[in-house]
């Protein structure tokens, strides 16, 4: 009785904040098929500083890994400000990208230190 009442509990806050993880088959295929296509040309240098070492989904979430090349470069050189700007300029202008996030989907940029700290910044339909 107790189990139940937790997992309806949970379920109901689910659908009251709109946290549901069902995807949607046409939008997963197409990340998958990118993520397959850009998986052959990774790692992809985008700056002096930093490469684009992954790609992935989990369920609503697509993820990119990006790792820092220089050993210099440590947490809080890093403007994470500056890369949610970046970001969402380059998201929220985009069709595909916004008609994803406007579908649930939330875009995660996770930025790889070569001292091995993580620094996460992700972007959501409220982003834009």
């Amino acid at each position: 009785m107790v189990k139940e009442t937790v997992v309806s509990t949970v379920v109901l806050l689910l659908a009251i904040t709109g946290c549901s993880e069902k995807t949607n088959p046409k939008i997963d295929s197409e990340i998958d098929a990118d993520i397959k296509k850009m998986a052959t040309q990774l790692p992809l240098q985008v700056s002096e500083v930093m490469s684009i070492t992954g790609m992935e989904r989990d369920g609503k979430k697509v993820i990119y890994t990006y790792s820092f090349i220089k050993p210099d470069i440590k947490p809080g050189k890093f403007d994470t400000k500056l890369a949610l700007e970046a970001g969402k300029a380059q998201l929220c202008k985009a069709k595909q990208t916004m008609d994803m996030m406007n579908e649930g989907y939330v875009f995660v940029y996770r930025y790889k230190y070569m001292t091995g700290d993580v620094e996460t910044v992700s972007f959501s339909k409220g982003e834009c």
